[in-house]
């Protein structure tokens, strides 16, 4: 029987029933960010629109949604990171143009550059939580997060288990800003070498 997570709400009007299945559990779960503020249902129709999947979505008040099985290869983190758990946060993720954002944002080092990551929600990060221990406990994976802010190589990627942002996935990508991470370790999650 595929798990579904109890912290979630599963919409039929939203869901991704004809993806491939995973050869394998999966390894890890990968937090993403939107790039824009709106809901679950906004966020869905856009991966929809763009030949992408993911196993659930989040909106600003924390609202979690299921939209493919837990067995499902979902298409949002390229050939690699397919092989695990994919979550879609709205946020903006990084300040406009004009240099306002919606939330505070930190100034942190990703990939050896300077970006500026907009905070999400307390009730995202609450949920974030929930969902990662939900998601180690189901799994078996250690409550761990990478201590670093890059892509990791082909040969970390292959050993991982546990939590990723999509920045340890894709050097083109700086995504959930490190946020992700952070709220985890605050939970009492391990920051490890990969």
């Amino acid at each position: 029987m595929t798990p579904t997570c109890p912290h979630a709400r599963v919409d039929p009007s939203m869901r991704w029933d004809d993806l491939p299945t995973l050869r394998e559990p999966p390894p890890w779960l990968v937090g993403h960010w939107t790039g824009g503020e709106r809901g679950p249902a906004a966020i869905y129709r856009v991966l929809r629109g763009r030949g992408l999947s993911v196993h659930w979505t989040m909106g600003l008040d924390g609202d979690l949604v299921e939209h493919a099985p837990l067995t499902a290869r979902c298409a949002h983190a390229g050939s690699v990171g397919n092989r695990g758990l994919g979550i879609e946060i709205a946020s903006c993720g990084l300040p406009r143009k004009d240099g306002t954002s919606p939330r505070p944002f930190d100034v942190v080092e990703i990939h050896g550059r300077k970006v500026r990551a907009v905070r999400f929600t307390d009730a995202q990060l609450t949920r974030w939580v929930e969902l990662a221990e939900w998601c180690a406990a189901t799994y078996g994976w250690p409550r761990q997060v990478p201590a670093c802010l890059r892509q990791l190589t082909p040969r970390e990627v292959a050993r991982w288990r546990g939590v990723l942002e999509h920045l340890h996935l894709s050097r083109r990508k700086v995504d959930s800003g490190g946020h992700l991470t952070a709220a985890l370790v605050k939970a009492g999650w391990k920051a490890v070498t990969p």
